[in-house]
């Protein structure tokens, strides 16, 4: 079996697919693959992934959670990482993140906003994520990221995939639904990812924390996702 499976849904991203490809490939990881569940691109995005000698696999219907479920099924590793096609990850990510699943089922660390593309965004998030994640891992559902979570396969074998209806907070209803089953969960600050503030720029701060918190907290008090099956929007540069 393969140690390691990357999973990396995309959606025309042939500007910022061979930075994530390169950060992954410089993963400390001997034995790897990497997934990408391509969403109906019409650009060059599979043709990059196919040359970076990554497995392809395409999905007719589009959406987050439907990606990262497919992605998850076709990974044959002990271990599946869920990534995104907007985010960097510093050469130690994946072996930091693999040390902590040697005692714990899901592991997952902090996402901070690429130095850069703002300087504002990088500090604000450099503060405000990693705080967040922390304490939110000690309630019943922990804040996690899609682009920064691990697990062990034998998860999948008792709670299932990602969500496939849920066009957001998929990888927080995933990690909830594995720790209501039993299966421990470890923050890990050192396990930080690179990403994107693109969304944050084209929404503003407003509509952007506005969406996230209400988003989360609903979910949070109800523990009902069904409001995440609305379309989230895709944002590009």
């Amino acid at each position: 079996m393969t140690l390691a499976s990357f999973v990396i849904p995309v959606l025309n991203e042939e500007k910022r697919l061979p930075v994530v490809l390169d950060s992954l490939q410089n993963q400390k990881v001997d034995d790897m693959e990497i997934i990408v569940v391509d969403g109906g691109s019409s650009d060059r995005s599979v043709e990059i992934a196919e040359r970076y000698g990554c497995k392809v696999v395409e999905v007719k219907e589009r959406g987050i959670g439907l990606a990262r479920s497919v992605g998850v099924k076709h990974a044959r590793g002990e271990f599946v990482f869920s990534c995104s096609a907007d985010a960097v990850y510093p050469s130690h990510w994946a072996s930091t993140l693999l040390t902590h699943l040697d005692d714990n089922d899901v592991v997952y660390g902090p996402v901070i906003s690429h130095p850069d593309e703002g300087v504002l965004e990088y500090y604000v998030s450099h503060i405000s994520f990693p705080v967040l994640m922390f304490l939110t891992n000690f309630t019943h559902l922990p804040f996690v990221s899609g682009d920064n979570v691990a697990f062990k396969k034998q998860v999948v074998k008792s709670v299932g995939v990602f969500n496939p209806r849920l066009k957001s907070l998929e990888d927080v209803e995933f990690v909830f639904r594995a720790k209501r089953h039993g299966f421990s969960v470890k923050f890990v600050k050192d396990a930080y990812v690179f990403t994107s503030p693109r969304r944050l720029k084209q929404w503003g701060s407003v509509k952007f924390t506005l969406f996230h918190v209400f988003n989360y907290w609903r979910a949070f008090l109800t523990k009902d996702f069904s409001h995440a099956e609305r379309e989230y929007g895709v944002v590009k540069e």
